[in-house]
């Protein structure tokens, strides 16, 4: 087991949203993709897999998603309940 674990990655340096109106400004033909690369900070190779649709927006919460949906984890916990009574 690892004692001292460091993350291989940085956080990102940019909000999704930044991403976000950076991919729009282009496709509005505003800005070029350089221009978003140096304004925003975003990296150019990002920018073009986002606007040309190769890749897409990440999610926004870590690791695999519930194996049970929410309400449906709501309804047994109360089901639960009213069965230990």
């Amino acid at each position: 087991m690892v004692c001292h674990y460091i993350k291989k990655r940085k956080p990102l340096a940019y909000p999704a949203q930044q991403l976000q109106e950076a991919v729009e400004a282009v496709r509005s033909k505003q800005v070029t993709l350089y221009r978003v690369a140096e304004h925003y900070g975003i990296p150019k190779a990002t920018s073009f897999k986002r606007i040309h649709g190769l890749r897409g927006m990440k999610s926004s919460f870590m690791g695999r998603p519930p194996a049970i949906p929410h309400d449906v984890e709501v309804k047994m916990a109360e089901q639960i309940k009213i069965i230990e009574k």
